[in-house]
């Protein structure tokens, strides 16, 4: 019994040493269970029902199309038994969907007493170096077969050794060079020898030399001119030998060339090489430019990212400066002219956001990190911004929700907000007065019950496009006519960066229009179902109001400075100021604790940045109130990325300019927060 165990145990690990994954399978019962995987650190011993469901399963998940079919008859249970009669493993090859090849086996365990299968090993193997060295070394062979056929137009010939050269054998790709159906054909026309179809002063000219090599013993090699059917010479090569058969007659042995035919495939094989340089030039052409353009894409990339920075300090001065003077009660017609300037600068500032979006896009820097959110409430939140939108505009909005039984996703709620909001903009944008806008949401549930797939139909009965015009509707800068383009300003990006935020999150947009008639855009995304939101139970208690506060600000610009300090003291607020990231520091460092409730800090400034004052802030240890003081970033840098530096640096908020400054007395409370 011993001795039986131990084979047993040593048949398991030497089949452990073969397959990746094991199953002993009961064929009566239907039933299986793992023995041994390379899949995982340990595997538990559980019986499952159903093996044959399961493997055949296995065929239509793992298996490419072009094998599915033979991995299901190989795993097909009721065939075992004929098939495992004389034998005691059975296996098959198949390619799975992720290129690897793999080789499936049956190994019989158990036989009844008639012989019949009750019990066998399910192993899989992975054979894919094996296998494609296999298929390597077959490809490879036939090529080799291939190139010699077709470079070597001709066949062979078994003759007598004597005047006539009388032919014993031909074949009929001998016979095909010359222009003949058919061996016995040529046979009939020539009587029956090699002399009726040869030039004789050729071959009078070549006979010397190959009797010399024939009496030799060598292989001999003659050219000459040979009649074809229709009457032509055609010039071919004879290479051959002597040859005594069993019965000691004396037979010439030779290969035939076709030597027209390979001179011909010389001159097209240098032809092909010529290609082939031409190619190889036009490649190298190719890659320098490809290399040119990446340059210039990525010196495109930083000049807008630079942009974004250098255009926003002026536009800060500019609307800045625009909501101060709108607050003293400006003349009538001075205030028109102010109320142009802030709407230009808003336009100018969305077209600006636009351009910096798409150049995020393009240089790969934006990227789709979900987390749990509310599908529902981003559905609240868009419909209330598109009310706003529809302010002073009479149009009827359409909502019709469906609402999953889970509604709590693993989602990027702000690239969703602004994909919906950009569409719903568009909507309200081109449909006129007295027209209507649908919005409609529905889900349904994908392969399993942890994944579904969100659709949002915005549908309008405005201006429409035409069919030429909606193929090119996601193309950056596409406006349909000139006529279109003065009356609803835009940049042309909007629908661009949608379908790229809607595909980086793994989603479909398609847009259907009729000019005149309006427009649907579908987006479809697949979602993650994520864990309710636990609210915390504890109460939070903001300050409401920005009085008295005591701001400590970084900033470099002088111009900039002056308008921040304007804003925020005409909020009852009082600030110092700090040319760069050195000077803050120090004056936070010399001025007793709670001189200041919060510092607002730029980030490029010279001698110091934002982000490593701040890091020097939090760490200064005979400051404790350093690692507690808001610190809310007041910047150009307004990327995503820019957001989260600035929070990975110790910031407690993030804010843009060009100032809002109903946004910063928001934030700054909001990051005063107190307990009681």
């Amino acid at each position: 019994m011993e001795d039986k165990e131990e084979k047993e145990i040593n048949l398991e690990q030497a089949l452990r040493s073969i397959y990746e994954q094991i199953f002993t399978v009961d064929l009566q019962a239907d039933t299986y269970y793992e023995l041994y995987s390379k899949q995982a650190f340990a595997t538990e011993k559980k019986k499952n029902s159903g093996a044959q469901q399961a493997f055949l399963m296995i065929a239509d998940r793992v298996s490419v199309e072009a094998y599915r079919n033979a991995v299901k008859e190989f795993l097909d249970f009721a065939t075992i038994q004929e098939r495992m009669e004389k034998t005691d493993n059975i296996a098959t090859d198949f390619l799975d969907i992720n290129g690897t090849w793999h080789s499936v086996s049956f190994i019989v365990q158990l036989r009844n007493k008639e012989g019949k299968v009750e019990k066998f090993l399910f192993a899989i193997r992975n054979i894919d170096e094996e296998k494609k060295e296999e298929l390597e070394r077959k490809h490879l062979t036939e090529i080799r077969l291939q190139t010699m056929s077709e470079a070597i137009h001709g066949g062979f010939k078994i003759g007598k050794f004597d005047e006539k050269f009388t032919f014993v054998k031909i074949s009929d790709q001998f016979a095909d060079m010359l222009g003949y159906a058919s061996a016995e054909e040529l046979m009939e026309v020539s009587g029956g020898c090699m002399a009726e179809i040869l030039n004789h002063e050729d071959i009078s000219r070549e006979i010397p030399q190959a009797l010399q090599a024939v009496y030799a013993g060598k292989m001999y090699t003659m050219h000459y001119r040979i009649r074809c059917k229709d009457g032509k010479w055609k010039s071919i090569e004879d290479r051959g030998r002597l040859i005594r058969n069993k019965d000691g007659v004396e037979e010439v042995w030779s290969f035939i060339v076709d030597q027209d035919e390979l001179t011909k495939k010389t001159e097209d094989l240098e032809s092909v090489q010529k290609a082939n340089t031409a190619l190889e030039n036009m490649q190298k052409e190719l890659q320098l430019a490809r290399d040119e353009a990446n340059a210039a894409n990525k010196a495109k990339s930083t000049f807008l990212v630079n942009m974004s920075h250098d255009i926003r300090t002026p536009m800060n001065a500019i609307m800045g400066f625009t909501d101060l003077a709108l607050k003293n009660n400006p003349q009538p017609e001075v205030r028109g002219c102010l109320e142009k300037v802030k709407q230009s600068s808003d336009y100018l500032l969305a077209l600006i956001n636009d351009v910096l979006d798409i150049s995020r896009i393009e240089s790969g820097k934006f990227r789709y990190m979900p987390v749990p959110v509310d599908i529902m409430a981003i559905t609240d939140t868009v419909l209330n911004l598109t009310r706003g939108l529809m302010f002073n505009r009479d149009l009827e909005l359409i909502v019709h929700r469906g609402k999953p039984l889970n509604h709590y996703v693993l989602a990027d709620e702000v690239r969703i907000r602004e994909v919906l909001i950009n569409i719903m903009s568009n909507a309200i944008k081109f449909t006129n007065d007295g027209g209507s806008i649908t919005f409609e949401t529905s889900w349904k549930s994908e392969t399993d019950l942890q994944h579904l797939m969100f659709r949002y139909r915005i549908a309008d009965t405005g201006i429409g496009m035409s069919k030429e015009f909606t193929e090119h509707i996601f193309d950056e800068f596409s406006q349909e006519n000139s006529g279109a383009r003065t009356q609803y300003q835009g940049t042309g990006l909007g629908m661009t960066i949608a379908r790229q935020y809607v595909e980086l999150m793994g989603g479909t947009i398609e847009v259907e229009s009729e000019k005149g008639k309006g427009t649907t855009v579908t987006v479809n995304l697949p979602l993650e179902l994520a864990e309710p939101i636990k609210k915390e139970e504890k109460e939070h208690h903001y300050r409401r109001d920005t009085k008295d506060l005591r701001v400590l600000m970084a900033e470099d610009n002088d111009l900039n400075a002056e308008i921040a300090i304007m804003l925020l003291e005409d909020k009852g607020m009082h600030v110092t100021r700090a040319v760069d990231g050195c000077e803050v520091t120090e004056m936070f460092q010399n001025h007793p604790a709670g001189t200041f409730d919060v510092i607002l800090m730029d980030i490029m400034m010279p001698r110091m940045n934002g982000y490593e004052a701040t890091r020097s802030i939090r760490h200064m240890e005979e400051r404790p109130d350093g690692k507690t003081i808001p610190i809310i970033a007041m910047t150009a840098n307004a990327f995503t990325e820019d957001v989260q530096a600035a929070l990975d640096a110790g910031m407690n908020a993030h804010l843009s300019k060009p100032i809002v400054i109903d946004t910063v007395t928001k934030a700054i409370p909001e990051n005063l927060e107190s307990e009681d």
